[in-house]
């Protein structure tokens, strides 16, 4: 196996496994990478929350140098317990900037305020790391 290989393994099995701990924390999101349309720039993904507890998202590039190439929309993704909710995004830069490496991470945000936590307690958030991708780039490219 080569190291190109090797690496497109280990993002695959890191990629699964996140989702999978994603799951199992109540969220889902479909498709697992975000598929770009070449001709239009946009992708959209549902996320979904089958939890009891309202959660809440940011959207942030992996790297910070293309954080101006994204728009999301929501900007903030509220999810109700057993909620819903699509995302549009739309690429502005040339989709010839995207790598194998590039990423979206979908943040969660505290639920409570951090001032009334005792220090003692700990807190989790999730963070997911989607692969984004160009649609004609689909097949073959995914891990």
């Amino acid at each position: 196996m080569t190291r190109a290989q090797s690496i497109r393994y280990t993002a695959g099995l890191l990629l699964s496994a996140t989702l999978s701990l994603a799951h199992a924390f109540g969220i889902s999101v479909a498709p697992t990478a975000v598929m770009i349309n070449p001709k239009t720039g946009f992708a959209h993904l549902e996320l979904s929350n089958q939890s009891n507890q309202t959660r809440l998202f940011t959207v942030e590039a992996g790297d910070p140098a293309q954080t101006s190439c994204y728009r999301v929309s929501p900007k903030q993704i509220s999810l109700p317990p057993n909620g819903t909710q699509t995302v549009r995004l739309q690429y502005t830069c040339a989709l010839q900037d995207l790598t194998d490496q590039s990423l979206l991470y979908f943040t969660e945000m505290p639920s409570v305020d951090p001032s009334t936590v005792a220090s003692s307690q700990l807190e989790f958030r999730l963070r997911l790391g989607l692969k984004v991708k160009t649609q004609q780039s689909v097949l073959g490219s995914l891990f």
